[in-house]
């Protein structure tokens, strides 16, 4: 088996089961969403790391954290990064005036500062393979009132930069088509890793848990096709595969259909004809069927 197949068979098997995640402090005032590795849509690497760490003042009440996230397939960090912003921080989805989600400096590093509520967060690319979180309590309860703190600890942003410089380059946040677009091409490469590797599979329930993935992947590029009017148009292509024909024998004939209908689209091809497999007695929709529990 080659480096890179055992790399995807590896990581599929890690995506069948339940990824241990890096528990939010008690006091922590919000529910800990997935950063880079974890997030929806990404295939995780064998690889890929994470290194929590936390603001150990005593007398801090704003219980600050960082996550350090470094990931053995960099390709779409940047963008995930960006994507963790619109996920997260919804702004466009919230109606609260204090919902922010902004470009900014601190001591000269760029970064994307986030805020919604008593949350708040800045982000940033540190090199090709590492991204990172820090958080903080936003809104503070003294004795004497409340106060908002729109900034993390000075000390500890600076500890964390100082450690991992920001490599951030200006990026635009808006809501565009044309961030759509790079986010079709990143669930649909993450959907042919998957693919790719399904042969290496052993074990009907981790070769479901596989199928699942394409499946709903391929269900986000429709409601982002839908959203942004894309259904006629095409574009260039980043998916690092070279033109050979998808292995859709892998694959249930109707998802084979659609992969390839996608590929085609975003390649500005024509799509290619696929033949069914013959029947082995395992319906579709029996490979798609949930599962009571991860194997």
């Amino acid at each position: 088996m080659s480096k890179r197949m055992a790399l995807v068979a590896s990581a599929l098997l890690a995506l069948a089961c339940t990824c241990a995640s890096v528990a939010a402090p008690d006091d922590q005032p919000w529910t800990d969403a997935p950063f880079v590795i974890g997030a929806p849509g990404r295939l995780d690497a064998e690889g890929d790391r994470r290194q929590p760490r936390r603001y150990l003042r005593d007398d801090s009440a704003v219980a600050a954290y960082a996550d350090v996230e470094e990931v053995e397939d960099p390709i779409w960090l940047q963008h995930e990064i960006e994507a963790y912003a619109r996920r997260a921080f919804d702004c466009a989805g919230n109606a609260s005036p204090w919902c922010r989600r902004e470009v900014r400096r601190i001591d000269g590093a760029r970064i994307v500062a986030l805020s919604a509520g008593v949350r708040a967060e800045v982000v940033w690319l540190s090199d090709a393979s590492r991204a990172v979180r820090l958080g903080w309590r936003r809104i503070v309860v003294t004795p004497t009132g409340s106060m908002t703190i729109d900034s993390p600890p000075r000390e500890f942003a600076a500890a964390m930069l100082a450690e991992f410089p920001s490599r951030l380059p200006a990026v635009d946040l808006d809501d565009s088509d044309a961030w759509a677009r790079v986010e079709i091409d990143r669930l649909l490469y993450y959907a042919h890793q998957v693919v790719a590797g399904l042969n290496t599979v052993e074990g009907e329930a981790y070769r479901r848990h596989a199928l699942r993935f394409v499946e709903e992947n391929l269900a986000r590029v429709a409601q982002l096709r839908v959203r942004y009017e894309m259904v006629g148009d095409g574009g260039s292509i980043r998916l690092g595969f070279d033109g050979r024909a998808l292995p859709s024998a892998a694959l249930p004939f109707e998802l084979a259909e659609e992969l390839a209908a996608l590929r085609a689209w975003r390649s500005g091809a024509p799509a290619p004809r696929l033949c069914a497999a013959p029947s082995i007695g395992l319906s579709p929709a029996w490979l798609m069927s949930p599962l009571d529990a991860s194997p």
